[in-house]
Formats: structure tokens, sequence, C-alpha cells
């Protein structure tokens, strides 16, 4: 196999960029132009690279040509062939529709069948009478037949390499990048859940908060996982709004414990907590979680004032409803709270009881 070099055809979508995006160098010392391509407004769409190589295996050789495309995040979408260049095979016979379309499918596999193989691995010396080998394409290893067009096994390998490797890494590295707000609304709008996902991991904090009511809608499409990152990733400053602390209590039963502790640590960061959040904290008190119901008390305490007492008339009741008693750290700052308030103080005692 010798060295490839990426060039570029004219975009379909804006006139061809006067510099690449990045360069990108696979693991055989192929380097590719990578260039962004964009959609009729403008915006980002996806990357597109030109491939020119010479393949050979022993003494034949037989030419590979064509473009490479691939979404914001990386992932292959497809190729293009010039008519008057088409790919071929060993003896140098084209490649037919069928070819290609096998070709595509190939390309698009994540896990082909030679995904952990050496390239000096896809083909075995034909042993004497073996009836299993037959001309050309029959020493290539029986287990990968599957993954490859007839008489150009190297050309399928060394191409799903270049379309699935390390420029997977590098392009969601550049796409990072270009997360500013017009190509955000465009993915909020029309992303699917690998871009939406992308955005949630990757957006910077200023655009959370300018973004933030469609990211929320965003949790009703998909399951609980989505709610619980929401729920790492927002900026700390947003947990103290009432659309953050709503969407916490109409997803917190979706999430598993774990995702609805680490809520209930964002929202212990906030100064003020709506009154509405503090009485839905109270009635997720129930007997069978212990460190949560420390959290949760905890919590509460925290981010009241004293003289709220209707407040912790109502976590007293559901704590002697449920028998749930406070941590021993916990009561002595309940003791505090209920001083000054007879009623209180007598739902307290009955709580140290338990």
């Amino acid at each position: 196999m010798v060295g490839i070099t990426g060039t570029i055809w004219q975009s379909k979508s804006r006139p061809r960029p006067a510099e690449p995006a990045f360069q990108y160098l696979t693991n055989d010392s192929i380097t590719l132009d990578i260039y962004e391509t964009f959609d009729a407004a403008g915006l980002l769409n996806g990357y597109r690279t030109h491939v020119r190589t010479p393949v050979c295996e022993d003494r034949l050789c037989y030419d590979a040509e064509l473009d490479f495309f691939w979404d914001l995040l990386g992932k292959f979408t497809h190729f293009e062939t010039d008519p008057a260049k088409p790919l071929t095979k060993l003896d140098h016979v084209p490649f037919t529709a069928a070819d290609y379309e096998r070709l595509d499918r190939i390309l698009r596999t994540e896990s082909p069948a030679f995904i952990h193989l050496r390239r000096s691995e896809l083909i075995v010396e034909p042993e004497q009478g073996d009836e299993t080998i037959d001309g050309v394409t029959g020493a290539t290893v029986q287990a990968v037949r599957q993954d490859m067009v007839a008489g150009a096994i190297y050309t399928c390998y060394t191409l799903w390499h270049i379309a699935n490797g390390g420029i997977t890494f590098r392009i969601q590295e550049h796409s990072r990048k270009q997360l500013e707000a017009p190509l955000i609304r465009k993915l909020l709008r029309e992303g699917n859940a690998r871009e939406h996902y992308f955005l949630l991991e990757n957006m910077a904090p200023e655009y959370f908060a300018e973004f933030l009511e469609p990211v929320l809608d965003l949790a009703d499409r998909y399951q609980a996982f989505f709610a619980a990152r929401i729920g790492e990733q927002l900026p700390p400053e947003l947990f103290g709004r009432p659309e953050v602390q709503t969407f916490f209590q109409q997803h917190f039963s979706r999430l598993d414990l774990s995702a609805q502790e680490v809520w209930i640590d964002r929202l212990a960061a906030v100064p003020r907590l709506d009154a509405s959040t503090r009485l839905f904290l109270i009635e997720q008190l129930t007997a069978g979680n212990p460190p949560r119901n420390q959290q949760i008390i905890k919590l509460l305490i925290d981010r009241s004032e004293p003289e709220e007492t209707e407040v912790f008339a109502a976590l007293f009741t559901q704590l002697l409803d449920h028998g749930i008693r406070p941590a021993p750290g916990i009561l002595g700052s309940l003791d505090a709270i209920a001083a000054g308030d007879r009623q209180l103080k007598k739902m307290l005692k009955r709580l140290k009881k338990l």
C-alpha cells in the first residue's frame, strides 16, 4: 500500500474554501485535507475529503479515487466517485453497481468482521486440495468475506479504516469549536439523538442559558439518561431558575437513585429554592432510601429559613409518617429550628424516639 494524499473537489453547497478545516494523518501515513460542507443557509453541515490512492497486492496495482463524506460528529455517511474514474478490482475489472452498493454498506458498518485484523491477516496461503479457496478472491480469510467486495479486499480494508478511524474524533474536536448560537439553534431544531447528546456534553455555559428551554424540552424525547446528564451538565447558576426546578420535579421519578442524588446535590448549592421544590423534596422522603433521605433533610435545613415553620412542619410530618429518623448530626440543627415553635418541639420529640 502506498501513501495517500487527500485533496477536495468543489463543494456543491458553497465555493471551494481556500484552506482545509484541518489535516488528518491516518495510521497508514495517509494525509487527508478535511473540508467543511455547508447547508443552504451557510451553516456547517458535515465534512468531506478527496482520496486518491493506488492499491497494490504483490505486483498488481489498481487505483482508488473517490470523495468521502461525514456528518458533524464524524460518522461516515457516503462516498461519491467520478464516473470517468471508476473503482476497479484485481486485473482492473471495474466495480459493478452491486459492488458499489456493497462497498457503501461496508464503509457504513461500525464493526465489520475484519475490524481486529491486520492487513497481512486478510489473505491466507492456499493449501493443496483446499476447495474453499478459488482463484484470486478465494484466498480471502473466510470469516471476513461477508464484509469484502470480491477482488477488492485491500480497497475495502483501507477505505474502511480511513472512513472510520481516528478521523471521527478529529471531526468532533473541530465541530466542538464551531458550537455557536446559529449552529446550536440548527441542531436543536433538526438534530438527531447523537447530535443532541453532543450539544449537551459540549455547549459553553453561556449557551445553556440562552437555549435552556429547548434543551430541557429534549428530555421528553429520550430515555432518563438524558435528563440525568442535564443535571450534571447545566451550569450551577441555572439551577435557581424556576423552569429548571420544575423540570427536576417532572423528571425525578424517571431517574435512577444515583442521578437523583446528583440533582439534589446540584440543587443544594442554590441559595434559594422555590417553595414547590422544597415541598416536592419532602414528598420524596421514604423509608427505603436512608442516604438520600439525609441528603434531602440537610438540603431543606440549609435552604429554608428557621421561621418557615410550615416547611418544617411538613418535613417533620413526613419523617414521622414514614418512620425516618434524622442522623445525629442533623438532629442538632433541627433542635435550633424547633426551639421557637411549640408544635415543632412536640414533633421533634417524637422523631427522637424513632
